[in-house]
């Protein structure tokens, strides 16, 4: 992945070079497609890649979309933000975002302990 490009655009490129090989019945291990994603995500990405690699939990791919898609946002409200020049309103959608993603995954959690 480059920083010159959305990462949602390079990710989706991706899923669909995987949808081509499982219809030709070729399975990969998704956590090692999902960490080879992570560790390729742009230099600028850096923080975010290392607080992925170091979650408890294990993650699949349409969650790693989830999260990327979440993060790109934010750093394209960020961006547009500093260039109208206010960093705390940024900060404090981002800490939102950070708090609704948690209370989305604690519930998704939740739900899937309820069904075992």
């Amino acid at each position: 992945m480059v920083d010159g490009r959305s990462v949602m655009e390079q990710f989706n490129e991706i899923k669909s070079i995987l949808d081509r090989y499982s219809q030709h019945k070729l399975a990969l291990d998704e956590f090692i497609v999902v960490m080879s994603i992570i560790d390729k995500l742009p230099p600028s990405w850096k923080n975010f890649r290392n607080s992925l690699k170091h979650r408890k939990e294990d993650i699949n791919l349409d969650e790693l979309g989830t999260h990327l898609r979440i993060e790109e946002d934010l750093r394209k409200e960020e961006k547009s933000k500093s260039e109208g020049s206010n960093h705390f309103l940024s900060k404090l959608s981002k800490r939102k975002v950070n708090v609704m993603l948690r209370k989305t995954m604690k519930m998704k959690w939740n739900l899937e302990g309820v069904n075992e």
